[in-house]
């Protein structure tokens, strides 16, 4: 999704390695401490716009792609761009 939104001309090493860092930071001390390399898929809802607005703004950072006009908190940019299930469709999330 943020290769989409920063419309990100080449996905390199370095962007997959900022994402495995990004996920890192979200997972939790105690998921990490019993081995877990991941946060919960429980906390995705939560997890995943924080991500990928980390991910946009190492894609703008670095060149790869071009900031859309007005957008100045990923974040929210971020999570107004996703896609939300009709309500009762995703209960299990």
């Amino acid at each position: 999704m943020a290769a989409v939104l920063t419309k990100c001309t080449t996905i390199t090493e370095e962007v997959f390695l900022v994402t495995a860092e990004l996920l890192a930071e979200k997972t939790p001390e105690a998921r990490l401490d019993s081995g877990m390399l991941f946060p919960a898929f429980s906390d995705m809802k939560e997890v995943a716009p924080q991500l990928i607005a980390g991910i946009c703004e190492y894609i703008i950072k670095a060149g790869l792609g071009t900031q859309p006009d007005g957008v100045t908190d990923w974040l929210e940019y971020v999570k107004v761009q996703m896609f939300k299930p009709p309500e009762g469709t995703a209960s299990r999330l």
